[in-house]
């Protein structure tokens, strides 16, 4: 699921994002591409594609944003054989930097342990979530993420909020955290 503000995104994206489903498509992994066009408000267009997702039949869902361009195929299917509920691809801050865009824990040496790091949290730019992480976030903080869609397309329809900005353990996050 790519959420493209203003539904445009660079050739490089599309290039790599056919890249990928031909490595799922070797490795015998059934996939499927969602985009959240038009939408300014990037968190809310984040929840539309959950909301897409949990109606179909797959089992994961990827979200990779269209500015996120991955040097080689088959990170996908590398996170899906890790086995985890919730991973995600590590990528550059900010052209130029040698940082990452995630947090670790505080005061905490980051061990690698099977090709990944445990994170405080990872970004939303290139996550990989099971259906089961989702579902369990539900039934958890439904009352705290049920709303009323005010969509013109699906008004009144309901929604879970997965993705929001807010202060969480004293922290402002923004919908690029879980």
């Amino acid at each position: 699921s790519a959420p493209v503000y203003g539904g445009s995104a660079r050739v490089e994206f599309f290039g790599a994002v056919n890249a990928e489903a031909s490595a799922l498509k070797a490795a015998g992994v059934t996939c499927g591409v969602q985009q959240s066009e038009g939408d300014s408000l990037v968190q809310r267009g984040r929840n539309e594609l959950v909301w897409r997702f949990l109606a179909s039949p797959f089992t994961h869902l990827l979200f990779w944003d269209a500015d996120v361009v991955p040097t080689r195929p088959g990170y996908v299917a590398e996170m899906l054989g890790k086995g985890h509920d919730v991973i995600g691809g590590a990528y550059p801050y900010r052209a130029g930097t040698p940082r990452v865009v995630a947090s670790l824990h505080p005061g905490r040496d980051p061990e690698l342990v099977d090709g990944c790091i445990d994170a405080l949290d990872v970004p939303t730019g290139f996550m990989l979530i099971s259906r089961r992480a989702l579902m369990a976030m539900a039934r958890r903080f439904w009352s705290e993420m049920f709303y009323r869609s005010d969509h013109r397309d699906d008004m009144g329809a309901p929604r879970l909020a997965f993705f929001d900005c807010g202060v969480r353990d004293g922290r402002y996050l923004s919908e690029d955290y879980l």
